[in-house]
Parts: C-alpha cells; structure tokens; sequence
C-alpha cells in the first residue's frame, strides 16, 4: 500500500478540505522498497480517498465500478452515499496551480486559453452522477 496521509495539508489554514490517498499492489516476488512501490499504475489492485471536511467521505474502486460512502458518526459506520459512480464524458473543469502559471511553457499557456475560451474553468465544484 502506498499512501498520502495527509493530501492538501498545505491548505489547512485557509479552511479546506484534507484528506488521504491510497493506492494498493501486489508486491512482486523478492521487490522491497522503492521496486515494490513504483509499478505502473494498471497493476494497481485498488485505490481510492478520504475527504476530511464537514462531512468525511471515503471513496473507493477495486476495478469494478467506482463507490462513495459517508461516515454516519451517529452509528460509527461509513454508509454507501454514491454507488457507481461515473466521471462524465466531458467535462467542464480544468485543475492547475495557476500561481506557477507564469513558469509556464509557452504552450501550455496558450493550452489553457484555449480551455478557458471554450467555457472550462478551474477547479470548480463537480456535481457526483
């Protein structure tokens, strides 16, 4: 398992959202370390996320299909909230860290423009189908 405890802890002070990323392999015979870890992403058995905010929300896949529950605190159990869920075909969001926007290669740029000139805008909220 390899795994980002704590994911956007840099934003912790401005009042957003954390939480955890996981991915799960099989360990190929005799690999420790770092040769255990650094597969290619399709050998991955499982994955999936914590949102900690004002609800918490684990979401999950094991190659088939894609499952959100929310933790219920009055029951201590996560509940399935989202059952397979779906990206859809085409979105309208793009994500960079627009603050680095100006180092930039040319193209990518222009790239972005491009986006934006077509109706995406950046990082915001998608709804869950």
């Amino acid at each position: 398992m390899v795994f980002d405890p704590l994911d956007g802890s840099s934003n912790i002070d401005v009042n957003v959202c954390v939480g955890t990323i996981f991915s799960i392999l099989r360990r190929p015979d005799g690999a420790h370390g770092e040769a255990a870890v650094l597969q290619s992403g399709w050998k991955q058995v499982a994955a999936g996320y914590v949102v900690y905010g004002s609800s918490t929300i684990f979401v999950y896949t094991a190659g088939q299909g894609v499952y959100g529950f929310t933790l219920e605190p009055e029951i201590g159990a996560f509940v399935l909230s989202f059952a397979n869920m779906k990206m859809p075909l085409r979105g309208n969001t793009y994500s960079v860290n627009e603050a680095n926007a100006d180092s930039f290669p040319g193209s990518y740029r222009t790239y972005l423009g491009h986006l934006r000139a077509q109706g995406y805008g950046s990082r915001q909220e998608i709804a869950l189908i």
